[in-house]
């Protein structure tokens, strides 16, 4: 499911317009990245919890040449399930 289609179904359910849910949304997202850059945690009750996480930095070898490649430490978001959402999850496999 892509955005757009998240868009077209919660207009349908609640008589909005797609562009004003497209907003709204939009609007959501950005509010969870200022989350996420103000406090590194952003949960949401029954759904899950984003989280920004440290990488350490590694070496690796390149597969083809075989040379040792040093990886710079790096941050990306996590996102954990809440415990309801993972139940639900399991029902529908």
């Amino acid at each position: 499911m892509q955005k757009k289609d998240i868009v077209r179904v919660v207009a349908e359910k609640s008589g909005l317009t797609q562009k004003t849910v497209d907003n709204v949304f939009d609007l959501f997202l950005d509010t969870i990245k200022q989350g996420l850059l103000k406090d590194g945690k952003v949960k949401l009750i029954g759904f899950g919890t984003f989280t920004i996480k440290d990488k350490n930095a590694r070496q690796i070898i390149h597969p083809s040449t075989h040379q040792p490649l040093q990886i710079a430490a790096s941050q990306h978001i996590g996102f954990q399930a809440a415990q309801h959402l993972r139940d639900k999850l399991k029902t529908v496999r």
